[in-house]
């Protein structure tokens, strides 16, 4: 073994130096490739988005429809509500802004006839009040 070492010690002495000497090149290689794609995708991938210093974001649309639900049901208020703003730049279509709505009132599903639930959006200094029909009914099981 301490033959076989001595004849090939400065041949693995130096394939070791080269390959530490390769993948060190390599290294500054890729950093430097890395780095110059990430500049570029950082310059390409920032949206611009065009909105003169005048125009607001406000509410374009606020629709509310009627619910009918049965006595002591419990149900979610806002899955019958359409709300958006007018900045269009979420693919073309509108923001949801359905999470800026509140009920004015609170409805009594507990008794049987139709009550008048009143919403309340308030986004961007506008606030639009909109009424709805709760129309509770027996349980048929």
């Amino acid at each position: 073994m301490k033959s076989i070492f001595e004849e090939y010690a400065d041949t693995l002495l130096s394939v070791v130096i080269s390959l530490i000497i390769i993948s060190s090149f390599v290294s500054i290689f890729l950093t430097m490739t890395l780095h110059s794609s990430s500049r570029i995708l950082a310059k390409e991938t920032i949206q611009k988005i065009s909105y003169s210093n005048n125009a607001t974001i406000g509410i374009r649309t606020f629709e509310v429809k009627d619910i009918l639900v049965y006595k002591n049901e419990d149900f979610n208020f806002y899955e019958r509500i359409t709300a958006t703003n007018n900045r269009g730049d979420f693919g073309g279509e509108d923001e949801d802004i359905r999470s800026f709505v509140h009920i004015f009132n609170n409805v009594d599903t507990t008794t049987l006839g139709e009550k008048e639930i009143i919403y309340c959006l308030s986004y961007n200094d506008e606030t639009i009040f909109k009424k709805a029909s709760v129309i509770v009914v027996d349980d048929k099981e």
